[in-house]
């Protein structure tokens, strides 16, 4: 005689898109359109995006933004 409880049950899961998943670009995380960037700003994105990952560093300080921006070429210039 068998058990009344299944170890084999299907169970249906409910998948809602919500406004979050609007926002997801196409790599899967949340934020802007790529579209929504001049080349230059996306570049320092990418550029902040790889620091974090390499150094695992989830919020760089100041410093350390400052040193990306120089190894993307930025230079501080002087006023005339």
């Amino acid at each position: 005689m068998g058990s009344k409880y299944s170890t084999k049950k299907t169970v249906p899961i409910a998948i809602r898109r919500s406004r979050i998943d609007e926002r997801q670009g196409p790599d899967g995380r949340r934020g802007h359109s790529s579209t929504m960037y001049e080349d230059d700003e996306w570049e320092f994105i990418k550029a902040m995006d790889r620091y974090k990952r390499e150094n695992k560093r989830m919020n760089p300080t100041c410093v350390e933004v400052l040193a990306v921006l120089k190894s993307l070429g930025y230079r501080k210039v002087t006023a005339s």
